[in-house]
């Protein structure tokens, strides 16, 4: 069951796994079950396992498992549950619980229960006394240190930011070497920034860079220190802070878009093309050029031929085929013919078969980053996109950066609403693009779902939509995800000078997310497939690894 910890249908055939355990009524399975519910009560996202797991936990005999289990049924929300749970615990202590002495494991968890109480019911003083108690009283509890760091980003999604800020720094004046530290830096950095303090959030954030250089938010926090530098007049440390958001990983939408505000201060000439055509220019730096050999010719011929023609026509023998070569190949390293036939199954149509091994085999933390971001950002269907896209006169990269996030490569996709295929085309869509287009037939809607006809309708509506939109690939994407009606009303209510302005104030957290996502596909597939930045973005990208003060 650990070979393919990813696949999310597993879950469940551990849950199943995990109850057998405890009915059997043996102490050594049960000692098992209960180290998986641990796992599940301490994942950091709300899943339905969590919570199941944490209602197991309150009924075991070890106090460290019921404390684990309660804390994971706090912060899934269930208040009510968890305060039934805690009168039990005190009624068990004598006819008088008001003048009981509880267990420590129970004062804990009531005084973390207390905190979230007083914090919902606007008692946000109150609540910050029980968490320096909670701090002062149990200094080995890492969940209260997790408690504190809630009530701190509740006060910010509350508009209490001055609390939020208060509560935050006696968590790291008492724990300084707290498991929250980078979270609540990137906390005190973002308070900072919407207090308009430049300075202090810059502060914050060179804290956050020198303890987890590789925190996932610090692209988006320096691309908004940057944004905010840049409205104060501050120019040079604009600069700097851009530099250090472009610095970030391939994939990043904050590490593009900060590469597009250089390109357009560098050249103030393609600022006038970032606003008439926004999307971000392509970061690509020498860590990601690379000289694989990518083409189908690395397979024989009668291999390609029959590939291709199972990919056309969605057969599971080819699936079949995929994964029987894919598990032969091994881990990495490869060799160069290797990694060609690899990526050749991904072009021909069998790039979800790819994916799944590198996801799920260990495959990603084996490669380089340049053989990693190919994985990643496959050709897949090369023939079947690159010839709809000279059709429709429309880049076969931008073709591939929606498909990418609208089925992941997968032909058999079937969304709630009906879409359907890899650029997932609802039908009603198909038929009126046919009824428009002479030289399409009916038969592409009868089979929607083939990859040739799927590809060709989402590839002819997206010229549609890019039309539509005078040419904007923002008003494209936004128009492909939520109808071209709502962008032309958002067009009106947001008259932006800048596209990156539009994006932010799309008022659908869905197609602004998808917005961000296809466009940063969109840079990905030109970096790796179109050519290195210039000497003069190099330098630019050089200048992130310097500290900004």
């Amino acid at each position: 069951m650990e070979a393919f910890p990813a696949l999310r249908f597993l879950e469940d055939v551990r849950w199943r796994y995990a109850e057998a355990l405890l009915g059997t009524g043996e102490a050594n399975a049960q000692q098992k079950a209960y180290a998986l519910y641990r796992n599940w009560a301490q994942q950091r996202t709300y899943t339905p396992y969590r919570r199941d797991a944490a209602r197991r936990l309150l009924k075991s005999s070890a106090a460290q498992d019921r404390v684990i289990g309660a804390f994971a049924l706090l912060h899934s929300g269930e208040m009510d549950e968890m305060r039934a749970q805690l009168q039990e615990w005190k009624s068990a202590t004598g006819p008088n619980p008001a003048e009981a002495v509880l267990p420590s494991w129970v004062r804990y968890i009531d005084t973390a229960y207390e905190v979230r109480r007083q914090a919902g019911a606007k008692r946000y003083l109150e609540a910050i006394t029980l968490a320096k108690r909670l701090l002062d009283e149990f200094p080995g509890g890492v969940e209260s240190e997790e408690v504190v760091f809630w009530l701190g980003d509740y006060l910010v999604r509350n508009g209490r930011n001055d609390l939020a800020a208060q509560i935050l720094e006696v968590l790291l004046e008492k724990r300084p070497n707290t498991g929250m530290k980078s979270k609540v830096l990137e906390t005190r950095t973002r308070i900072e920034i919407t207090k308009n303090d430049a300075d202090g959030a810059a502060a914050q954030l060179d804290a956050l860079r020198s303890h987890a250089p590789g925190a996932q938010s610090l692209p988006e926090l320096a691309y908004t220190l940057g944004t905010l530098y840049e409205r104060t007049g501050k120019k040079k440390a604009a600069q700097v802070w851009m530099a250090c958001a472009a610095g970030g990983p391939l994939g990043d939408y904050y590490v593009h878009r900060a590469a597009a505000s250089l390109h357009a201060t560098a050249s103030p000439e393609n600022r006038t093309a970032w606003t008439v055509h926004p999307l971000p220019i392509p970061l690509a730096v020498p860590t990601f050029v690379h000289t694989r050999s990518l083409s189908a010719a690395t397979l024989p011929p009668v291999t390609e031929k029959r590939l291709r023609f199972w990919a056309k026509h969605s057969a599971p023998e080819g699936d079949w085929e995929a994964i029987s070569f894919l598990r032969g190949v091994g881990r990495p390293p490869w060799d160069e013919a290797t990694f060609a036939r690899i990526m050749a199954f991904a072009e021909l149509g069998y790039a979800t078969r790819v994916q799944d091994f590198y996801y799920t085999d260990g495959w990603k933390k084996s490669l380089s980053s340049a053989d990693a971001a190919l994985l990643e950002f496959p050709r897949a269907y090369w023939d079947v996109v690159s010839k709809a896209a000279a059709e429709q006169e429309v880049d076969p990269y931008l073709v591939l950066a929606v498909m990418r996030q609208e089925s992941a490569f997968n032909p058999g996709v079937v969304s709630r609403s009906g879409a359907v295929g890899l650029l997932q085309v609802m039908p009603a869509t198909a038929k009126h693009v046919v009824k428009r287009t002479a030289y399409f037939g009916d038969e592409m809607t009868d089979e929607l779902h083939l990859p040739e006809h799927n590809v060709r309708l989402g590839a002819k509506y997206l010229k549609d939509m890019l039309q539509m939109a005078d040419g904007s690939y923002i008003g494209a994407i936004a128009s492909y995800n939520a109808g071209p009606g709502n962008f032309q009303k958002w067009q009106r209510k947001y008259a932006l000078s800048r596209g990156e302005d539009f994006v932010d104030h799309i008022p659908y957290q869905e197609t602004r997310d998808y917005v961000r996502k296809v466009l940063t596909n969109y840079a990905v597939y030109q970096s790796l497939y179109k050519g290195a930045a210039s000497t003069a973005h190099a330098e630019q990208f050089a200048a992130s690894e310097k500290t900004p003060h």
